[in-house]
């Protein structure tokens, strides 16, 4: 049962950074593990409040990728995470907080915060006819499914620590709001897979996600999330109750 458990959590991973890779593959990104590592902590939080939003986001990747080093900016990182006016540097800053402190509670709150205002800007953007839209409509669509895209990459990054969160995160699929939604599809089953066991409420919700033609068309992606929940519960179960024969110790 480990052993399954393991393998459903190494094909997550594996279909988690595969997603990652093609939604992050820039420069930027790259380059700023090696740039954190190197950074002034107290010049990084002076530049989470510089005037260009990229800049910010910047800082903020900067400073999670320092980890625990960087725990004096924890409140800096919260105020951004619940307070900087532009989404991506929020959420930018939410996931660096979770990385900065070891304590997911505010991270948790700001990200399930930032994801319903999401959502609800896609719906009412999503309600729109066609006809009826412009150029900036369809770019605020977009920017907004790419933004809880992201959302959904950094909740499943915080694994069990996010299972909270689940239930929001199948509201975004159950709800099957309109155009683009099938892109919200892969990260967001994704996430519900890597994490764990506080995610078994929505299984029975998954499961019959599972049977709708957007669910075949992610069949695999779903069923690798719903297996990665299941062996992730009966691994639990098991390290709960060994068995004195196969497991002595």
């Amino acid at each position: 049962m480990k052993r399954h458990g393991a393998i459903c959590l190494a094909v997550l991973a594996l279909l988690a950074a595969s997603c990652e890779a093609k939604m992050n593959n820039t420069p930027e990104n790259s380059q700023s593990a090696t740039r954190a590592v190197e950074s002034d902590i107290p010049a990084l939080i002076v530049k989470l409040n510089a005037a260009n939003p990229a800049d910010r986001r910047e800082a903020a990747a900067d400073l999670g990728a320092n980890g625990k080093r960087a725990s004096q900016a924890a409140d800096a990182l919260n105020a951004a995470a619940q307070q900087d006016e532009d989404a991506m540097v929020r959420v930018a800053a939410a996931q660096a907080l979770w990385q900065v402190s070891g304590q997911p509670e505010k991270a948790l709150d700001a990200l399930r915060g930032e994801l319903d205002k999401q959502t609800a800007r896609y719906r009412k953007l999503a309600a729109i006819e066609d006809a009826q839209a412009d150029d900036a409509h369809f770019d605020a669509l977009f920017a907004t499914l790419n933004q809880i895209r992201s959302i959904a990459r950094v909740l499943g990054k915080m694994g069990p620590e996010a299972s909270a969160a689940a239930p929001d995160l199948m509201t975004v699929l159950n709800e099957r709001i309109g155009k683009g939604y099938e892109d919200l599809v892969p990260p967001v089953v994704l996430a519900l897979g890597q994490m764990g066991p506080g995610a078994a409420t929505v299984l029975p919700d998954l499961e019959r996600f599972r049977q709708t033609d957007l669910g075949e068309q992610n069949r695999d992606v779903i069923a690798a999330a719903i297996a990665g929940i299941k062996g992730m519960v009966r691994s639990t179960r098991q390290s709960a109750h060994p068995d004195p024969i196969t497991n002595p110790d």
